[in-house]
């Protein structure tokens, strides 16, 4: 009986040991996912949601919102948060700049609110719509890229709507000095608003000078999406020029910014 008792105690040790050494090993995942700034979020429209860090060409921290396997937004940290770590988005500045007076902005596809964040706090005559689909990538927004913080510093200067962007444009009666599309679902363009209906929406809200603005996203080897909304776009604008704005630091793929004007 003694013999038996040893070994029921020591089964019972080496349960309790295999249970502490499983919660010790969880333990240790939670704090290597805070340090590396992983977050998981799996219920969002189109799919998981994470949030991580990386590093930029010059060395500095870049915390990112991925959608399944498409980085959606981005934001440098600290002092630098109100910058802009994607090139795509400083090519959306460079047409702002360049075209002059921008005090009513739209944008169509929210994110985490990259370029809002810097333009609002560029641009203190600046006012900006920004429509996302998804709530659940705004409350991601506000709590790890800062878009609290700008609510608070932009006042009503920053109208946040959720909903389409089309169901938007139809049912708007303002008009804008610049319209930004930067609409994507699962890492697809929005093909909506590129159709011809949706580009007379578009046009219907633009002022007489206005700036219509379309980030397109295409692989190395394939460029007939590039084709596609440059016919669509040069049917509906009587000028239309692209820019490249690819970013070798974060993506395999290569961007270029449509900039249509009436």
């Amino acid at each position: 009986m003694g013999g038996q008792n040893a070994e029921k105690h020591l089964i019972k040790g080496a349960a309790v040991a295999t249970v502490a050494l499983i919660g010790a090993a969880a333990a240790a995942v939670v704090l290597l996912l805070r340090k590396a700034d992983l977050h998981i979020r799996p219920n969002t429209l189109f799919g998981h949601a994470s949030v991580f860090t990386v590093e930029d060409g010059a060395g500095d921290s870049v915390r990112m919102l991925a959608v399944g396997r498409s980085v959606q937004s981005g934001t440098y940290l600290g002092d630098k948060r109100f910058e802009l770590p994607f090139e795509y988005h400083r090519a959306f500045e460079r047409a702002v700049m360049a075209k002059g007076a921008a005090h009513d902005v739209l944008m169509l596809g929210g994110g985490a609110c990259a370029y809002p964040k810097h333009a609002l706090a560029a641009h203190e005559d600046m006012r900006m719509d920004v429509i996302e689909i998804d709530p659940a990538i705004v409350e991601l927004a506000r709590r790890w890229f800062y878009l609290d913080e700008l609510e608070a510093r932009a006042g009503d200067r920053l109208s946040i709507h959720i909903g389409d962007a089309l169901d938007y444009l139809v049912a708007c009666g303002k008009s804008y000095d610049v319209i930004i599309n930067d609409l994507f679902a699962s890492g697809e363009a929005v093909r909506a608003l590129l159709s011809d209906e949706g580009m007379a929406l578009v046009k219907a809200h633009l002022r007489a000078d206005g700036l219509y603005l379309v980030n397109t996203v295409c692989p190395p080897s394939g460029y007939r999406r590039l084709q596609e909304v440059g016919e669509a776009l040069e049917r509906q604008f009587p000028q239309v020029e692209m820019a490249e704005c690819t970013d070798a630091d974060f993506s395999d793929d290569e961007n270029y910014l449509f900039i249509a004007r009436l």
